[in-house]
């Protein structure tokens, strides 16, 4: 807080912007913009300055190779595997692990981020052979709703249909989180409710200081309303969390693996992040 003595609305104007520039100072004085004098008052705390929390560190000799995950991981009722999207090794890297996990196990799933739930019937039909690929990409709406490079994800969506292995749509529809993202949840309509997970939590402290962490990264944040940025963020995961749950209670005998963006992951209990960005955890469900 500070206070700010003018001769003029005019000199105001002129040394408003720069005094970002002075967080230090505890006095400043301008003429005509132009900086004439600043002091710094003794205090008894002195200025306080916040350390970085310890740093993280990787015990080498505690590394895995990715036959020891799939192996860990292949009794899980659900394994996660992160990305960073525009990173090929990741998705060759979950590849493996499907691969792997669905030769020990062929009552294997495989839920998709990329994906919104009202399409789930064009994935049914792509993974079952009842139309080609171009009419999928059409169909779903991949390029308008997703946007990152397609053949990175191909060769996945490929496994799939070759071996007939469920996809499922795990996100909400984009039209909710965008509208969330700049008028808040009292935008929504009637409509849009019936498609919202039945259970949210906005109260969570810990993912609000994530949230918050994301939020302040991207450029032009400060014309959204964070507020209305978590809840479109809660919406995202609590709708991806439900459709996991509900695929697998419909399907006991199934097994899951999820494909999400590494910040949607790297919270859970468990998660780590590899040396090349992405995340890979095994994780029962609870029955």
């Amino acid at each position: 807080m500070g206070i700010f003595n003018a001769r003029s609305a005019e000199e105001a104007a002129s040394a408003f912007p720069k005094i970002v520039h002075y967080g230090k100072y505890s006095r400043l004085a301008f003429d005509k913009g132009r900086n004439i004098d600043k002091k710094v008052a003794t205090a008894e705390r002195g200025i306080i300055v916040g350390f970085r929390e310890e740093p993280a560190v990787v015990d080498l000799s505690l590394m895995k190779k990715l036959t020891t995950l799939t192996e860990a991981a292949a009794a899980r009722k659900i394994v996660y595997l992160g990305e960073y999207h525009d990173r090929f090794s990741h998705h060759n890297i979950q590849l493996q692990v499907i691969r792997d996990l669905h030769k020990k196990d062929p009552m294997l799933a495989i839920g998709m981020e990329m994906f919104q739930r009202p399409f789930q019937p064009t994935l049914d039909d792509y993974v079952s052979g009842a139309i080609d690929e171009r009419e999928f990409l059409h169909r779903a709406e991949y390029f308008k709703r997703w946007g990152f490079d397609y053949n990175l994800y191909k060769p996945i969506l490929d496994f799939a249909r070759r071996e007939k292995v469920p996809v499922v749509a795990l996100n909400i529809r984009k039209e909710i989180t965008e509208k969330v993202s700049k008028e808040g949840m009292d935008a929504l309509t009637d409509e849009d409710r019936k498609e919202l997970p039945r259970e949210t939590d906005f109260a969570d402290e810990d993912y609000r200081y994530r949230i918050r962490q994301a939020f302040d990264q991207h450029q032009g944040q400060d014309e959204k309303n964070f507020d209305f940025f978590l809840q479109a963020q809660v919406l995202w995961d609590e709708t991806m969390a439900e459709a996991i749950d509900e695929y697998l209670r419909n399907n006991p005998g199934r097994r899951m693996v999820v494909i999400a963006g590494g910040g949607h992951l790297a919270s859970a209990t468990a998660f780590r992040s590899g040396p090349s960005g992405g995340t890979a955890s095994v994780h029962d469900h609870p029955e």
